[in-house]
């Protein structure tokens, strides 16, 4: 018997979920439903839309939480997948959903519960990045888990190498589960919440760098708010400077943290805690890309 199927999403990956859902669903009809642009210009609404459209899959556009409850309220699904969606569901709407709602969370949950999963991640230092299909229930990320799987870091990857991992692994594994949940071969595992941990959301100006941390956690800082996010960051004469690219100073290096130490070419190594350094390559500021030497130009600079 087939199935109504329901996608919450926005964003890129929400949008690799909805193609794989359409290839996915056999029978079962899909209905998608979105928000525009205005709430976030990463949202993909236009390829929504034109996804859509192109192969017949209604797509509904709401423009808050409340319409998003009645919609959900109104169309019945059988079961829902949301895929980078901000606003809670109350659990007066999760429970009018037979087969409930599944989340895509980035992080192997029970770990790093909550905002910003994948960023502390990175920041943390940890080996390896994570996701994990759970089932939505009042909670904050507690729900019985469906899947999940990891990729490894690797030395020189940033948050957007992780983003692109995790999303082909986790679109890959959605099509080998869809036909397992709807036949009721696989079912829900329980989280072990004595191993859980939370992690907050993040904003653009907790990307300050502080410069008594030792050069390995400076550079997990960097890497885990690299584009596509804001930027870690520092403040010269009153300017924000994003640091995009930067390496460990290979020894021991005695100084000041925040202290410029040399100057070689186009990069900068700066000192920073534990008698540790790092080698600054390129940064930003007022919205152009600089070599970091157009920036730092004196040992005597300390930030």
């Amino acid at each position: 018997m087939s199935k109504k199927i329901l996608l919450l999403a926005s964003k890129p990956l929400g949008l690799l979920a909805c193609k794989q859902l359409y290839q996915c669903r056999t029978s079962d009809q899909l209905v998608v439903i979105t928000f525009t642009d205005q709430h976030d210009p990463r949202s993909c609404f236009a390829n929504f839309q034109q996804f859509t459209k192109d192969h017949g899959i209604e797509l509904i556009v709401v423009a808050n939480q409340q319409e998003t409850n009645e919609r959900i309220t109104a169309l019945q699904p059988d079961l829902c997948f949301v895929v980078g969606w901000y606003w809670l569901i109350p659990e007066s709407v999760l429970n009018l959903v037979p087969m409930g709602f599944i989340g895509l969370h980035n992080s192997l949950l029970p770990k790093y519960r909550g905002g910003s999963p994948l960023v502390w991640t990175l920041i943390n230092g940890d080996a390896y990045a994570g996701f994990s299909f759970f089932a939505l229930t009042a909670g904050v990320d507690d729900g019985p888990i469906w899947a999940q799987a990891k990729v490894a870091i690797g030395e020189s990857d940033t948050i957007a190498d992780c983003l692109d991992k995790l999303a082909e692994k986790s679109i890959n594994l959605l099509a080998d589960i869809y036909p397992q949940i709807i036949s009721g071969q696989l079912q829900p595992q329980p989280q072990n919440h004595e191993q859980a941990s939370y992690c907050a959301l993040r904003r653009a100006e907790d990307g300050l760098i502080n410069w008594h941390w030792p050069a390995t956690r400076m550079i997990n800082f960097i890497k885990a708010q690299s584009q596509p996010y804001p930027g870690a960051f520092t403040e010269i004469d009153g300017k924000q400077v994003i640091i995009w690219q930067a390496q460990p100073f290979p020894y021991p290096y005695y100084s000041v943290p925040g202290q410029v130490l040399l100057i070689e070419g186009d990069r900068v190594t700066i000192g920073c805690g534990d008698d540790t350094a790092i080698v600054v390559d390129q940064v930003e500021t007022n919205g152009q890309l600089l070599p970091a030497s157009d920036i730092f130009k004196s040992i005597k600079q300390r930030l």
